[in-house]
């Protein structure tokens, strides 16, 4: 007999109203999601698989034979759902999502000819749990591999659930046949409770995982700059800190060419051409910069039209190589994007990251910036010291004299 605990009627009822609770909370997150589409389709599954769930336990009160296949033709319309939700994740995703669909035609035909045509609720039923079988474990193969991290281990889980949930559904059509009834069992119970359950697992890990991405997202937005997606000061001083770390342990980049930017004239450009053209050109200067950069390197915007790189490891020369890089595209794609003429000035040093910190480095390009723009703008000034911290010798007062490049007479 049957205990309480495992009667399918409750699990049913019980398993519907957590999916539609789980189905709120994707609604509700999808709003911040890296893809809302993705949790939206998600809780439409949830809110498909609690209405058939809720058909499947009707079974007692009404006819079970079109109520059971209204079940189990919204639960074949959950996955396809799912399938949906996934497609973008998944190396082949409108194939899986056009197998499923074929697998719920094929599930339509069956259902409709068992449970009115020719009433034979057995093979109802084992058409129903191998059609189910079989589409899931085609959707597990293909979710297998996935093509995008945005939810990284997912796709696992979610194979992993479905290939489960297939042998649940081949197991009970073994029983059903083998028995020549769909008189239940403890043991197809049992099947039918890890089935329902691992419909709860998949919403539940998703959530898990976006929560956590989303947690992932914060922490890093509060070290870029929200325009320009380039670090702001705080940023800058945990890239600072883990130069000096690798300085510390004796690492080749010991040295940091710290290079400050600014643009000239930047209250004029705004006055005369508008905020809009102004914020363009912030943010061509973090693109430009970007796109010089190494990927070690470590570009930021201290607010305003001022902004900063961090090259570890460079000398003095190829400091000022990618600085007049980055000053000479930023004036060509000005020009060519809004038809502005507007110029760079540029601050440029050497510190030694494991005896300085990030504020005395700052403060040596500010200087250099700030010579740059009384010179006349559109010019990079190179600090005096810079060949002697990267000589590993000791600084000397200033003379203010430098070539025709930016180098220091020293």
């Amino acid at each position: 007999m049957t205990s309480p605990f495992l009667d399918v009627a409750t699990v049913s009822v019980v398993v519907a109203a957590v999916l539609a609770m789980l189905a709120v909370t994707l609604f509700h997150v999808a709003t911040n999601a890296t893809v809302p589409h993705a949790m939206r389709s998600w809780g439409q599954s949830c809110l498909l698989a609690a209405l058939g769930l809720v058909l499947k336990s009707l079974d007692s009160w009404v006819d079970p034979g079109p109520v059971q296949a209204a079940g189990d033709l919204l639960l074949g319309g959950s996955i396809i759902l799912q399938a949906i939700a996934l497609a973008p994740f998944t190396r082949h995703g409108t194939r899986m999502v056009r197998t499923l669909v074929a697998f719920n035609l094929v599930h339509l035909v069956t259902t409709t000819y068992f449970a009115g045509f020719s009433p034979d609720p057995l093979m109802r039923v084992l058409s129903t749990d191998l059609v189910g079988a079989i589409s899931l474990f085609s959707a597990a193969v293909i979710v297998w591999r996935p093509s995008r991290t945005t939810y990284p281990g997912l796709n696992r889980i979610i194979a992993g659930a479905y290939t489960i949930t297939g042998l649940t559904l081949a197991a009970q059509a073994l029983m059903s046949w083998q028995r020549g009834s769909l008189q239940v069992t403890e043991l197809m119970t049992a099947t039918y409770l890890l089935a329902a359950m691992l419909q709860v697992l998949l919403p539940v890990a998703l959530l898990t995982i976006s929560y956590g991405q989303m947690a992932g997202q914060l922490a890093t937005s509060a070290l870029l700059d929200p325009l320009t997606q380039a670090r702001n000061r705080r940023g800058l001083a945990e890239a600072w800190s883990l130069l000096q770390a690798r300085a510390r342990r004796g690492d080749e980049g010991w040295h940091v060419g710290v290079i400050l930017l600014d643009i000239d004239h930047f209250k004029r450009v705004n006055q005369s051409h508008g905020h809009s053209a102004g914020d363009a050109l912030l943010q061509l200067v973090a693109e430009v910069m970007r796109a010089t950069a190494r990927r070690y390197d470590t570009i930021g915007r201290f607010g305003g039209e001022e902004f900063c790189m961090l090259l570890p490891g460079v000398t003095i020369r190829q400091a000022q190589v990618v600085t007049e890089r980055v000053r000479q595209r930023f004036s060509e794609l000005a020009k060519e994007r809004s038809g502005i003429d507007v110029t760079l000035s540029a601050g440029i040093t050497v510190a030694n990251a494991g005896q300085s910190d990030m504020e005395q480095a700052l403060d040596a390009a500010d200087q250099m910036l700030y010579v740059a723009k009384r010179e006349g703008r559109d010019r990079a000034r190179v600090d005096p010291d810079a060949l002697r911290v990267a000589a590993g010798l000791a600084a000397v007062p200033r003379t203010g004299t430098q070539d025709q490049l930016g180098f220091p007479m020293v």
